[in-house]
């Protein structure tokens, strides 16, 4: 049976904060507007509360061998903010987020229709996550030998508000084929490229905001929606629901809420802090342990790429399509 539809409630809630804040940017350049001055890199809110992007920030003090009061406390307050949240600035805030949700929103629209029509499966081609953490490795090496912060001139976030801002052709022409790429590679930039994301959930690792999971209800209705439509490419039901684990404790999630929406059981919530930690001796995971067997059943080819042992329920795509046709009265 198809599972109704929900109204994707935290879709348009971090959609609507992103796009407040890409415009509070653009504004940004003009003189009688005084909310947010400044740029992506450093900026102040009403004048007074400083805030910097934490990897420009830290470009810009190893390249230059000092100290800047007002760009460290911008920096320090965002980065407190990853530290409590973990990386919700990528799944709430970015710019550059904003624009890749909405192209991969379209992507997986048309993608639904050509397995209903053709059942031609449209690429989705990966790169193993450690990327981000050797471009992030690669920026950071650039500003202390190199003594500038060359990733604030190339980023593509700072394109998306330079275009926006002044119609720069060239920043505009880029994002453009970082959409198409994204067509056959989807979320590239956020999963494997981008090194502020990286930079972001390293500070993250251990914030107390998290995904819950009601272990009692774990592995009832393994139907994998929340693993297929995360952003991230996070195996969020194979190694974390059915693993028996408190909450997702992926270091990569941005919290964007877009396993909930999927979620029909009940199985994921909100939840301030990681959970029991003495779950293996708890009767739901007794419980889990005793579906190892389905779990193991389950594992195979990994429908994220990178990831070992997920199961093979195909994309998001081929999962919707095949759910739209089961819907269909039959002919005759």
């Amino acid at each position: 049976m198809k599972p109704p539809r929900r109204w994707p409630w935290w879709t348009w809630a971090r959609r609507t904060t992103a796009a407040a804040f890409l415009t509070l940017l653009v504004l940004g350049v003009r003189s009688d507007y005084h909310w947010l001055v400044g740029s992506t890199t450093s900026t102040r809110l009403f004048g007074v509360v400083p805030f910097a992007d934490p990897l420009a920030a830290l470009e810009v003090m190893i390249a230059s061998r000092s100290l800047t009061g007002t760009l460290v406390l911008g920096a320090a307050l965002l980065m407190l903010l990853a530290v409590l949240l973990g990386p919700v600035f990528c799944g709430w805030v970015c710019p550059l987020g904003f624009l890749l949700d909405l192209n991969a929103s379209l992507r997986r629209r048309v993608a639904v229709k050509l397995v209903l029509k053709s059942r031609w499966k449209m690429p989705a081609w990966t790169l193993p996550r450690v990327t981000r953490a050797l471009v992030l490795g690669a920026v950071v090496g650039f500003a202390l030998v190199g003594r500038y912060p060359a990733f604030q001139t190339l980023s593509p976030i700072n394109l998306v508000v330079w275009t926006l801002q002044w119609g720069v052709t060239s920043a505009a022409l880029f994002l453009v084929v970082l959409a198409i790429v994204e067509w056959v590679a989807p979320r590239l930039w956020c999963r494997s490229l981008c090194p502020l994301g990286g930079w972001l959930a390293l500070l993250g690792q251990w914030a107390r905001l998290r995904i819950g999971i009601r272990r009692e209800l774990a592995g009832r209705a393994p139907c994998h929606r929340c693993t297929l439509h995360c952003p991230m490419g996070i195996r969020v039901m194979e190694d974390h629901s059915l693993a028996g684990k408190p909450a997702v404790d992926d270091p990569d999630c941005t919290r964007c809420g877009s396993c909930l929406e999927v979620c029909g059981q009940g199985v994921l919530h909100w939840q301030w802090g990681s959970g029991p930690r003495n779950h293996e001796s708890s009767p739901d995971a007794q419980h889990s342990d005793g579906n190892s067997s389905e779990t193991k059943h389950l594992s195979g080819r990994n429908p994220h790429g990178d990831r070992p042992g997920t199961v093979d329920v195909g994309t998001s795509e081929e999962v919707a399509g095949r759910s739209r046709q089961a819907s269909r009265p039959p002919a005759g």
